[in-house]
């Protein structure tokens, strides 16, 4: 294997311009989301006219979104238990998916059919794109709420330099793992770095739309730590760096019980070794498992370039025979 390159354009000042500018990009598009989108509802429907209106109908929004729920799923609650008894026995994977669904559309259904019945109706000088008020109050909420939370989605894909810091508290007296270390203020010898890609071990929370570490998120395949203490993590007097071990079933002292989801991932940049495990400047997830179905699916769906297996990692003893 060719020896990786070190971290590109990710130290020192270009760094931190490009931080700013970013939070500055993020800062923007919150404020749009949450003050911009309202107000160009309250210019294009009336104006100052329209103030009043608007905060009617959020407020009866709440509202009926809150009562709306419960006659429909008094209704369907019982049929539905039936739905996912006989799905659970015969399609287990279409009964998750359904249950997981059931509450959200009987929101929705709920809250809507008592809006239309009972909502607001618009004084004069409000004006809506249809001619019945209620439904074009909903179109106009709805339309609204899609910009909001496109620019909010936006938000988070202007992705921030970032570290994926100690896993584990750092008092948590766990020894001798990695994390767990003493602060050197002295550069260890040549062997404890790996001149070559390392493949190791880790773990993740799945949040329902992506894998987070104990501090960040990995929105992509790749990642690449970032510190404001080191000017090149990992550092060797800070606990910074991206952690693997290696072999999976250690992952274990990453989370509290057992975690969501285990990878297998490439280590490289700058990579420490320590007694028994990694801290690295660069990872590339090669390899995903999850316990859940619909979380393997889900992961398939973000992570496209990644092998997503169901189930249990493998057991130590094959995960040596691995290819690297």
């Amino acid at each position: 294997m060719s020896v990786p390159a070190p971290i590109a354009g990710g130290v020192g000042q270009p760094l931190l311009q490009r931080v700013w500018l970013r939070r500055l990009g993020r800062t923007a598009l919150v404020v749009l989301a949450v003050i911009g989108v309202p107000a160009l509802v309250v210019l294009l429907t009336g104006g100052e006219a329209s103030v009043i209106y608007w905060i009617d109908v959020v407020m009866f929004s709440l509202f009926a979104y809150t009562i709306g729920f419960w006659p429909l799923w008094v209704v369907l609650i019982v049929p539905f238990g039936l739905v996912s008894w006989i799905l659970g026995r015969f399609a287990p994977t279409v009964a998750e998916r359904v249950g997981r669904y059931f509450t959200p559309v009987i929101w929705i259904l709920g809250g809507t059919s008592a809006f239309l019945v009972m909502g607001p109706t618009p004084e004069e000088g409000v004006s809506l794109p249809t001619g019945y008020p209620k439904v074009g109050a909903l179109l106009v909420m709805v339309g609204a709420s899609l910009l909001s939370a496109g620019l909010l989605v936006a938000v988070r894909r202007i992705q921030m330099p970032t570290q994926d810091l100690s896993p584990i508290p750092l008092s948590r007296s766990l020894t001798p793992l990695p994390w767990t270390a003493a602060p050197q203020t002295v550069e260890p010898v040549e062997e404890f770095w790996s001149p070559e890609p390392v493949v190791a071990w880790r773990a993740w929370q799945w949040t329902g739309s992506v894998l987070r570490g104990v501090v960040t998120e990995w929105p992509r395949k790749d990642f690449i730590a970032w510190c404001d203490h080191c000017v090149e993590p990992p550092g060797w007097d800070h606990p910074c760096g991206i952690y693997g071990v290696p072999l999976p079933g250690q992952v274990g002292a990453m989370f509290p019980g057992k975690p969501d989801v285990v990878g297998r991932v490439n280590l490289s940049g700058l990579v420490v070794e320590h007694e028994t495990g990694y801290r690295a400047s660069n990872a590339t997830i090669l390899d995903l498992w999850a316990r859940s179905p619909f979380v393997a699916d889900q992961l398939a769906a973000l992570y496209p370039d990644v092998k997503v297996h169901r189930g249990d990692p493998p057991a130590d003893e094959e995960a040596l025979s691995w290819p690297t």
